[in-house]
């Protein structure tokens, strides 16, 4: 319930709320996938490029074929000019198929 209340209040534009429960969960459980990943989205809409390649990072360490979560990591990498980082992640989605 509190990640559907979270996602609510992402839903709403409530942002500053949305963090606040993501960040919550990840409190009680480190290792919620779906909680980082939103925490992830809702720090890279503020731009906060640190904090989501944080998040991102941290959601692949534990599903490293969450290809949203890959794809956001190479669009912060490219904004930070971290070329390298960034073509190793595409190739790490090319070669598992994700072509889109």
């Amino acid at each position: 319930l509190l990640f559907l209340h979270g996602t609510v209040l992402q839903n709403l534009s409530r942002y500053h709320e949305a963090k606040e429960v993501f960040s919550t969960i990840l409190q009680y459980n480190p290792n919620d996938i779906a909680a980082l990943n939103s925490l992830g989205h809702l720090e890279l809409s503020d731009n906060q490029f640190d904090a989501a390649l944080e998040c991102f990072s941290q959601v692949l360490k534990r599903d490293s074929f969450k290809h949203d979560a890959r794809e956001n990591k190479v669009k912060i990498l490219l904004v930070k000019n971290e070329y390298e980082k960034a073509l190793a992640d595409l190739n790490f989605l090319l070669d598992a198929g994700h072509h889109s």
